[in-house]
């Protein structure tokens, strides 16, 4: 099994922070459990999860990449026509 996050070499990220909506059921839980802000972890213009879109891979604002992965508070979030989220903004934050 190959990558299961992209199939190309991450880039650093073109913003800091996204605010999201969400427009399904599970997107709109996930904006109330972790709130509309969410950190850019990376960027990939083909997420293999999203089937090969670009995307961000983001955590809850102020989460540690380390605990949203032991408590699946990580997202991959595609930059079009996600089926969870609309992205509303992109911050760069630096």
């Amino acid at each position: 099994m190959g990558n299961v996050f992209s199939t190309t070499t991450p880039e650093k990220p073109s913003c800091n922070l996204i605010k999201v909506r969400g427009v399904s059921g599970k997107g709109k839980n996930r904006v109330r459990e972790h709130g509309q802000f969410w950190q850019v972890v990376l960027e990939t213009d083909s997420a293999a999860c999203r089937q090969g879109q670009k995307a961000f891979l983001v955590v809850p604002v102020g989460a540690r990449w380390v605990d949203s992965c032991l408590e699946a508070w990580w997202r991959w979030v595609s930059f079009t026509n996600d089926p969870d989220f609309v992205i509303e903004k992109k911050f760069d934050i630096n």
